[in-house]
């Protein structure tokens, strides 16, 4: 095989390639990012929370409701104004709080273990 030549041309398209390559990249790193950083605040989290009663109550085929949620990644989790009903509409659960802790980096492992999970009101 014969050894490639970088001429002029060949080397201004490489390096512009290289170029764009790095800015996708940190386009890429920087949304994800942001993304780490929108998830962490309260008007992000209850969006993602009603998002997800949404889907729930029409998988549930059922009403299931949340008020406000607040958590971190990896343990924490705090929902305020949990409502959960049957078909009939009856109240199956109504919580004002309930909070739940789980090992920390449980993605890792092949169980989560909850350390802590309470109700009130």
């Amino acid at each position: 095989m014969k050894p490639v030549k970088f001429t002029p041309v060949n080397e201004a398209i490489l390096r512009r390639a290289l170029k764009i390559t790095a800015r996708v990249l940190l386009i890429l790193l920087g949304i994800i990012i942001l993304a780490a950083i929108a998830i962490q605040t309260a008007p992000v989290q209850n969006w993602l929370a009603k998002r997800v009663t949404v889907r729930l109550s029409k998988s549930l085929n059922t009403e299931v409701t949340v008020k406000k949620v607040s958590f971190s990644f990896f343990n924490r989790m705090d929902l305020e104004g949990l409502l959960v009903r049957d078909h009939q509409k009856d109240t199956l659960l109504y919580a004002g709080a309930m909070k739940v802790r789980i090992t920390d980096w449980f993605i890792f492992k092949d169980q989560a273990d909850l350390k802590y999970v309470g109700l009130e009101n």
